[in-house]
């Protein structure tokens, strides 16, 4: 009774009406629960009296328990069911999501999930989600239907979903719920079976060899040819027939006899032949296998282009040292010496020809620094199994002038041994070229670096109070940037963009930048639009990284609270949450016109009272580590 009691007290000290639920013992009834109604009686502005309604709320309170009992033994069924469980609305937020659906997605928990929308980014773009919305709308539910889905990670799962539109009594869809499977697996083994058949198909069909089944006595099994250019006859005429009675006399018992000693020795036996077909003669080599004690396989391979050209072998001999003759780069064959150069390699190197051949070798030729980096040795090459070689070295002229040298060389068979060819390009001016390209450049970085830091200087001219602001910012940030991984472009990115960051303070009068008092309501906005105006200058800037997106975002808070443009968590980039961080930090540190500063434990204690929520929760811990214990420093003192 103590509860009514309080509830009259408030009636008659608020006026107002109030509501308790109580317990009550009876003498029938035992324990009962009562909702009690109290209203005050008020004359002349003056509570004078109250009285009470009460109602007997005991069924519906154990109604509601049990029900809430079942509801908990259905949310446990669902939560537990192997396969995915949703309910969305058309639109594609969730609403409802089981934890086999959420492990499919890749996410945490259901909070996470619901951040994502199935209809913008669930679906993979081949068979986008409207498809599916499409089929339910029409047929009410659809079952066995498949799609791609894309996990937080990126990745792409197969599914297999029944689902059903849910609809109000007017025939309007309220959301959709359904059953998902993950075919992932299932689809991936029937893409690489099917990838293995097309692949086998592929290989045969490329093979330009014909492939037979052959029987112990000479009959045409099987066959299996990618180009049936080669066959003697058509398919219909040989298969079932004996070797015998296709081929003439004596390749037909030559066939037979080797067939025989195939299958009693159980090695490979090779028969070379020529057939003409087509009013032509080709040769062949054929390979016969034995693939057990009744059958062999026969593998015919076409090697009238191997004939044609060991007869053209020669003449091609007398063509390679016309061209090589003739060339205007170094051509040479060696092994432990030089066996042949042609003219323009002795024009680069100095010498004439009998100088070098048998003489000179290559180490000779060689700037002593660069010889262990390149491959001399012969027997080195063929051992790092590497037949060909791109290099760049030094090398020595005659007249004792050091040159750059680039060889593409080859082992190759000479007369029973290996050598090597190698073709040699003088390119000691192309290297000057780029020796002067790089100081070009470093001269080029240096003028950028200038020209950031002259933007910086602007906004400390028109805010004084904020000297070396951005320079600290840009310190911080880096170094964060280091601890956290990232990869040199985008610490660049950093750099640059935190030196600049503020840039857009150079559109706010000066009067408000250093007003020591609290700014109007305009004035606050136009502190607030500083990062578009900076975004603005910076925008048709081409710097090799993206400063005016950074700058644009660096008061963006990953909760979505922050400016100008509210975006949320993976929205923002990485580069400026360092820099939101870093900005904090420094300027909680510092003294402003409208405060003094509050000192570098008062900062660490705001990122920590907002981490998670506005700045990101690694980013914070490295920040916090590098001034708590690896002792950072600014270089610029505050």
């Amino acid at each position: 009774m103590e509860m009514v009691k309080k509830a009259i007290k408030n009636v008659i000290e608020n006026k107002k009406a109030e509501v308790v639920q109580v317990k009550i013992k009876s003498k029938k009834e035992g324990l009962i629960y009562s909702r009690v109604h109290i209203f005050p009686f008020i004359s002349k502005g003056k509570v004078i009296g109250f009285f009470g309604i009460a109602r007997d709320i005991t069924k519906r309170l154990l109604v509601k328990e049990e029900l809430d009992k079942t509801e908990r033994k259905y949310a446990e069924l669902i939560e537990n069911f192997p396969v995915g469980i949703y309910r969305t609305t058309p639109k594609g937020e969730f609403i409802l999501a089981n934890k086999a659906l959420i492990d499919m997605f890749g996410f945490e928990s259901f909070e996470e999930l619901s951040k994502l929308n199935l209809e913008r980014n669930g679906y993979h773009p081949d068979n986008p989600r409207e498809i599916f919305r499409k089929l339910v709308e029409e047929k009410g539910e659809v079952k066995n239907y498949e799609a791609k889905w894309r996990r937080r990670d990126g990745n792409i799962i197969y599914i297999r979903e029944n689902a059903k539109a849910v609809k109000d009594e007017e025939g309007n869809t309220i959301y959709y719920e359904g059953i998902v499977e993950d075919i992932t697996k299932e689809r991936e083994a029937e893409e690489e079976l099917l990838f293995r058949t097309k692949e086998l198909q592929a290989i045969f069909s490329a093979i330009p060899d014909l492939f037979f089944r052959i029987d112990k006595n000479g009959v045409i099994l099987d066959y299996m040819a990618g180009k049936g250019n080669d066959l003697y006859k058509k398919p219909e005429e040989f298969l079932g027939k004996n070797l015998m009675d296709l081929f003439p006399e004596p390749l037909n018992e030559n066939f037979i006899k080797q067939i025989k000693n195939a299958l009693e020795k159980n090695k490979v036996e090779i028969i070379e032949y020529d057939l003409e077909i087509a009013g032509e003669v080709r040769y062949f080599e054929s390979r016969i296998i034995p693939i057990s004690s009744e059958e062999v396989i026969g593998i015919v391979r076409n090697i009238t282009s191997k004939k044609i050209w060991e007869r053209q072998l020669k003449e091609s001999e007398a063509r390679f040292r016309t061209i090589a003759e003739n060339a205007l780069v170094g051509v040479y064959i060696r092994d432990e010496k030089f066996i042949y150069v042609n003219p323009a390699f002795c024009k680069i190197f100095g010498y004439n020809t009998d100088e070098i051949i048998g003489k000179i070798r290559p180490e000779d030729l060689t700037y002593k620094e660069d010889i262990n980096s390149i491959d001399i040795d012969i027997e080195k090459r063929l051992k790092d199994d590497s037949p060909e070689k791109i290099e760049i070295f030094r090398g020595f002229r005659k007249d004792g002038k050091i040159i750059y040298l680039e060889c593409y060389s080859t082992l190759i068979d000479l007369l029973g041994k290996k050598a090597i060819l190698g073709i040699l390009l003088d390119i000691t001016e192309k290297r000057e070229a780029e020796e002067k390209q790089k100081e070009y450049n470093k001269k080029l970085n240096k003028l950028l670096d200038g020209i950031i830091l002259a933007m910086a200087k602007i906004v400390e001219v028109k805010d004084p109070y904020t000297a070396g602001h951005q320079q600290r910012v840009a310190e911080l940030a880096v170094k964060i940037g280091e601890e956290y991984g990232l990869d040199k472009e985008k610490l660049q990115a950093i750099q640059v963009a935190a030196m600049i960051h503020d840039i857009g303070k150079i559109h706010i009068p000066a009067e408000i930048l250093t007003k020591p008092g609290e700014l109007s309501p305009l004035e606050r906005e136009m502190i607030h639009n500083h990062p578009t105006f900076g975004y603005e200058i910076l925008k048709n800037i081409e710097f090799p990284w993206p400063i005016a997106q950074i700058v644009l975002q660096h008061h963006e808070k990953i909760d979505g609270t922050g400016y100008p443009l509210h975006l949320k968590g993976d929205q923002i980039m990485i580069e400026a949450k360092i820099i939101t961080v870093a900005d904090v930090v420094e300027a909680m540190s510092t003294h402003r016109p409208y405060r003094a500063g509050y000192g570098l434990a008062r900062a660490l204690d705001e990122i920590i009272s907002h981490c998670g929520t506005w700045y990101d929760e690694k980013i914070v811990h490295i920040c916090l580590n590098l001034f708590k214990e690896k002792d950072f420093e600014y270089s610029l003192k505050i």
